[in-house]
């Protein structure tokens, strides 16, 4: 049984270990980015709703203001937070996660046949 050491020399290849190591980081890295990404999104369309959405204008409900035809709450509460997000997870998802490689499996697969 062969140990893993952290004293690995930089012109050899990572061993199975640092290199899985190096991408558990990464997706723990990237688990919490969008993990505050929804709380962000959360919280705009939880309180821009709650404020906005039951508040009845002082000319009535004849006097709801639009925007696009739309009660202003929804466009602003709804709609743009559901813009901003889906460009938020273009640019993550293009830009900011990254791949790490994985190295080849060292040991071969033992053959079942007898």
């Amino acid at each position: 049984m062969t140990s893993i050491t952290s004293d690995s020399k930089p012109d050899e290849e990572p061993s199975v270990g640092e290199s899985l190591g190096d991408s558990f980081r990464q997706a723990r890295r990237e688990m919490w980015v969008m993990v505050a990404a929804w709380i962000v999104f959360f919280t705009w369309v939880t309180v821009a709703c709650a404020r906005s959405a039951y508040v009845i204008p002082e000319g009535g409900m004849s006097e709801i203001p639009t925007i696009l035809g739309m009660p202003s709450w929804v466009v602003l509460g709804i709609g743009l937070p559901w813009v901003v997000a889906n460009l938020f997870i273009a640019w993550f998802a293009l830009g900011f996660m990254k791949d790490t490689p994985l190295p080849d499996n060292a040991e071969p697969e033992a053959s079942t046949e007898a």
